[in-house]
């Protein structure tokens, strides 16, 4: 597996990954309530289903309401790494990346069912249960106005665990 530098967390630091410089964009941190557990939010129960859809195979939750700090408004590409310097996830914006983020920071009720975004309910899972069995995780991103063939050479020359391959 292709790792970027090991890097002390308390500094933000560039990495690379794929041979391409990504930006520290933002610790990835799960709200918590006033006693310290993880603030967790179940929005399928909140989605009016007027057209009986069923759920997607991501989508009965809970899940967590993540918080990053401000990651641009320009398209690119990211890249989810834990505190050992795995890279666990790569996946696009063709927008903002911050408006991408925004998709797995809080899970809409629709993306729950069949035809909504489950990859924003899967990868907020998988961010969950990383992030509560005590591991660190960063949010890296590289700006590119085209994101879609750098995602896929990465992807295939890195192959993070977390990207779904058929």
């Amino acid at each position: 597996m292709c790792r970027p530098p090991r890097r002390d967390p308390c500094h933000d630091e560039d990495v690379l990954i794929g041979g391409v410089e990504f930006e520290h964009g933002s610790p990835i941190v799960i709200a918590r309530n006033p006693d310290g557990t993880p603030w967790l939010d179940v929005p399928r129960v909140r989605y009016a289903n007027v057209r009986s859809l069923s759920l997607n195979q991501y989508g009965s939750g809970p899940f967590a309401r993540l918080i990053v700090r401000r990651l641009p408004l320009h398209p690119g590409v990211y890249a989810v790494v834990n505190g050992n310097g795995d890279v666990l996830y790569i996946g696009k914006a063709s927008g903002s990346l911050a408006e991408r983020w925004n998709g797995y920071a809080t899970i809409q009720p629709r993306n729950c069912f069949i035809g909504g975004q489950s990859t924003n309910c899967r990868i907020n899972g998988l961010i969950l249960k990383a992030i509560t069995a005590g591991r660190s995780l960063d949010v890296y991103v590289h700006e590119i106005p085209e994101p879609i063939p750098l995602e896929t050479r990465l992807i295939a020359a890195v192959q993070p665990p977390w990207n779904i391959r058929s």
